[in-house]
């Protein structure tokens, strides 16, 4: 039974996160050719058509213009977002916070590409190998719902979070993966994971250079050795 869960644990981690990889960089920023193909079969492209305006466009494109951790500028900026995007799922984009967050069924449509891999790992490994993925996926799915909005925000604005949240925005882990995401809003061809490793096996990982730490610096994104935001200089961000 625990070589069974720790086995699905293991295999549930790299399986997932390389699919992450994979699906974010298939999907959310989909080639014109790939968009060209699903836009001529609706009923199965349409759902993918959908997850790439979300988050191609609207999370990278039409907000944080102005830098990593300011999502509008004004609400002038947002109100005119909200008149571009009118129509069926208007209301679902806006519950995500425009590609911040899941919400209802955009939790499950972020999770459906993942699902039968992970049965497949629970019919070759069992009921106990299945439990030990489980985790895996809820983590998958928390990162991306609950930790996704903490990537965007300076280090010392993570006042509103949990104490629970607060506590893992924290781990190393996080800060890494803060540091990991703002380099794919900078560089949108690479570091497609949340939950990271992945990107380093595909050949997908970019270090930052100097130049990028210097921006994470002034964006408050790097906490210093005494845990406090090591900022260069001011940030004018919001």
């Amino acid at each position: 039974m625990f070589f069974h869960i720790v086995a699905g644990l293991m295999l549930g981690y790299a399986v997932i996160s390389l699919l992450e990889s994979t699906f974010h960089r298939a999907i959310y920023h989909a080639r014109p050719r790939t968009r060209r193909l699903w836009a001529s079969y609706p009923l199965i492209g349409g759902p993918f058509r959908r997850a790439y305006f979300s988050h191609g466009i609207i999370h990278h494109c039409w907000t944080f213009r102005r830098d990593f951790v300011t999502q509008f500028t004004s609400e002038h900026e947002r109100a005119q977002l909200d008149r571009r995007i009118q129509g069926e799922h208007s209301s679902l984009i806006q519950g995500e916070h425009y590609g911040l967050t899941l919400r209802g069924a955009g939790t499950v449509w972020y999770n459906i590409p993942i699902l039968p891999f992970v049965l497949l790992i629970g019919l070759v490994l069992g009921p106990w190998g299945l439990v030990g993925v489980l985790p895996v996926l809820g983590a998958y799915t928390c990162l991306a719902k609950y930790v996704h909005p903490y990537l965007h925000t300076p280090h010392d604005k993570v006042a509103g979070a949990s104490p629970i949240l607060r506590w893992i925005l924290e781990t190393g882990y996080v800060q890494c993966l803060r540091r990991h995401h703002y380099l794919h809003h900078r560089y949108p061809d690479c570091n497609f994971n949340l939950l990271l490793g992945g990107d380093f096996i595909l050949g997908r990982y970019r270090a930052p250079t100097a130049q990028d730490w210097e921006e994470m610096r002034r964006l408050g994104l790097v906490v210093n050795e005494s845990g406090k935001p090591a900022h260069s200089h001011p940030s004018h961000s919001a």
